[in-house]
């Protein structure tokens, strides 16, 4: 007669194996890996039994803030039920386990087998659906960068292109442990159920599970919504041109290559002359300056691969004809001056430019008029470079059709001054960029965003005009920057600033003007930041201030003719305000020092309401409105209440720091 209690050797294995399940509430069960150009050190999601964190400290935030990019949902760990209840559930199958070891009966260990083999499947169909339901349900409202029909779902195993990105989902260490698991359980399961009879329903069961837990993956079924070439275009071959022009003459150095050449798109005669840029590039020694004529000149993408000079004379016209690139800029030293740039023409599978840097140092864009560049000035992994004295100006009319005017990512030192940029999505886009100096730019009525960074530590940006932008100014997850003596106007909207910083710290904001914007500053996480000297100037709110900001100062700067001057989202505010102007103070100045002799508390009781009920805005020049602040005023119970300037000032006293010095 055969026994129903398993082998010692099984009991044993099961025994193991419960106990090796513990390990999954300390490491990751998956991993997901993104890799794109703009983030060469990758970034990663892990999934722990009850949380979802980076791989590296930022990883899961930056993720987050290049998420509204295509309208997909934050990831937030608290909100995905699963995560609460999936520990009790692996707590669960380790207790079946150690009973199952302990009891020794068969058909305990192949249930086992079976449960591990549901919870398998469960799990990946659960992930399945949780990945849909980020890589679907986009806010097409919200989206910036909107591809039709194109969906983010990242895979279940295995790797998926999205965008410019390559995700690559696969177990981790965690995941391998608990397919180890399942192996020597079923493994152990078939061993008794040859030595033993095993009830028929309970093995057939955890084999069909086993089955479909293989099964589960099965890939799913993409589309090719366009076939997007993300190389750059290829360099054209010094035999092409030489075709094209004939043999070039005879060399003058010892490169075989001419120190001054000559672009006539006219056909100018004579040994150094071209008839096109390109074949002047591949016949040109490093270091030779290159002249072009007055012209208009259609070519394949010009690629500079060694350093050069190149001038226009009289603004000669380079036209993409809506189709491609123009330049691209592969070599250091490199010098790109007095052209007329047009026609790139628009793509929503690669980030064209007029003028594109790739991993080259020690460039100079200046004095070039570009227009309809969709990005007119590219800057990829640059070093040393300056953009200066540009006269840019972008044809699209939505989001999606337009790109930055000027754009860097992945680089540092670079200067961009003295431009003019109108017409794209952003103005002047940073990311990932290092000692950057934006300076007397003028920056006016871009879809978006006048200027925006994010990720860009140690910038200094001074004396620049940002008006009519769509959404102002938008400065975000960035240290040690200095914002002075720009000018941020006329930003008008439910969701426009006149400067938008989030999580910022240890910066300086002075000298600078904030004037007609629905909102002069929003600060949101902005921690240990003097902001003095500034104007804020007949805004809807001079200043949203939310309570996670923490250790900031606001210090001698002016409030005149703004409807709200402080508005916050809090009782408590933990930044201070002292010496400040404020034109709604009432108070006197007794010891005529300079500083009025009452404390001034900025937030009005009506901000408050209207904070809560935006629809009572209505009654803003109503009495009433005014008899509720009135008595706030004389008996302060609902607003902040230590956001109080202990010393206004009496007078304006804000300036520009040249004014100061």
């Amino acid at each position: 007669m055969k026994t129903t209690t398993a082998r010692p050797a099984s009991r044993l294995i099961v025994l193991f194996a419960a106990l090796a399940l513990v390990a999954l509430y300390f490491v990751p069960l998956w991993h997901i890996a993104l890799d794109a150009p703009q983030f060469p050190e990758g970034l990663g999601l892990l999934i722990e039994i009850d949380n979802i964190t980076g791989e590296n400290p930022h990883d899961l935030q930056n993720i987050n803030g290049l998420n509204h990019y295509i309208g997909m949902k934050a990831i937030q760990p608290d909100s995905i039920p699963e995560l609460q209840y999936m520990p009790w559930i692996l707590g669960f199958l380790i207790g079946w386990g150690l009973v199952a070891a302990a009891v020794g009966r068969r058909w305990m260990i192949c249930g086992w087998f079976g449960l591990l083999a549901l919870a398998a499947v469960a799990g990946l169909a659960d992930f399945y659906m949780w990945g849909y339901d980020y890589g679907h349900n986009l806010d097409a409202e919200r989206a910036i960068i909107k591809v039709p029909g194109m969906t983010y779902q990242p895979p279940l195993i295995g790797s998926k292109k999205l965008l410019n990105f390559t995700a690559t989902s696969l177990p981790a260490l965690g995941g391998w442990i608990a397919i180890a698991v399942g192996l020597l359980v079923g493994w152990r399961c078939w061993v008794e159920r040859r030595a033993g009879r095993v009830p028929v329903a309970i093995l057939a069961a955890a084999l069909s599970l086993s089955a479909l837990s293989a099964c589960a993956d099965i890939p799913e079924r993409t589309v090719d919504h366009a076939q997007a070439d993300h190389s750059h275009p290829a360099s054209p071959t010094a035999g092409a041109y030489a075709t094209a022009e004939g043999n070039p003459p005879p060399l003058e150095r010892e490169y075989g290559m001419r120190t001054l050449l000559v672009v006539d798109a006219a056909g100018g005669h004579g040994e150094g002359s071209f008839r096109s840029i390109g074949a002047a590039v591949q016949a040109a020694a490093p270091g030779a300056r290159i002249l072009v004529r007055p012209g208009v000149y259609r070519e394949p993408t010009i690629v500079v691969d060694r350093p050069l000079t190149i001038e226009g004379e009289g603004y000669p016209v380079i036209d993409g004809e809506g189709e491609r690139q123009l330049l691209t800029i592969a070599a250091d030293g490199v010098r790109i001056s007095g052209f007329h740039l047009r026609n790139v023409g628009v793509s929503y599978t690669e980030d064209r430019a007029a003028i594109r840097v790739e991993s080259a140092s020690g460039c100079e864009i200046d004095h070039n008029r570009i227009r309809g560049g969709f990005f007119a000035i590219y800057l990829a992994r640059a070093a040393d470079c300056r953009v200066t004295h540009n006269d840019i100006t972008g044809t699209g009319s939505t989001e999606t059709d337009s790109g930055n005017g000027i754009h860097a990512w992945y680089s540092r030192d670079v200067v961009v001054e003295s431009n003019r940029v109108r017409g794209h999505r952003d103005g002047i886009y940073f990311e990932f960029v290092e000692d950057g100096r934006v300076s007397r730019n003028e920056v006016t009525a871009n879809i978006r965003y006048g200027l925006h960074f994010m990720f860009s530590d140690g910038g200094r940006y001074d004396e620049n005009r940002f008006t009519g932008n769509g959404a102002g100014v938008a400065v975000m997850y960035t240290d040690d920057i200095h914002l002075t003596d720009n000018t941020f106007e006329d930003s008008w909207g439910s969701a426009s600033f006149g400067l938008l910083l989030k999580d910022i710290s240890g910066s300086r904001i002075t000298g600078n003007t904030l004037r007609n914007n629905s909102v002069g500053l929003y600060a949101e996480g902005f921690d240990r930041t003097a902001v003095e000297g500034n104007r804020f100037q007949g805004n809807g709110r001079a200043l949203r201030l939310l309570s996670n900001s923490t250790g900031s100062s606001f210090r001698a700067n002016d409030f005149l003719g703004n409807t709200f001057d402080v508005t916050t989202n809090s009782r408590r505010v933990r930044s201070s305000f002292h010496g400040n102007h404020w034109d709604a103070y009432r108070g006197f100045d007794l010891d005529d020092d300079g500083a009025g002799d009452l404390p001034h508390r900025p937030v009005r009781l009506f901000a408050l309401v209207v904070e809560r009920a935006p629809v009572t805005t209505i009654l803003l020049r109503s009495f009433f409105v005014t008899f509720l602040d009135w008595t706030e005023a004389l008996i302060p119970s609902l607003t902040p209440e230590n956001l109080v300037d202990p010393a206004p000032a009496m007078r304006p006293v804000a300036g520009t720091t040249a004014e100061k010095a």
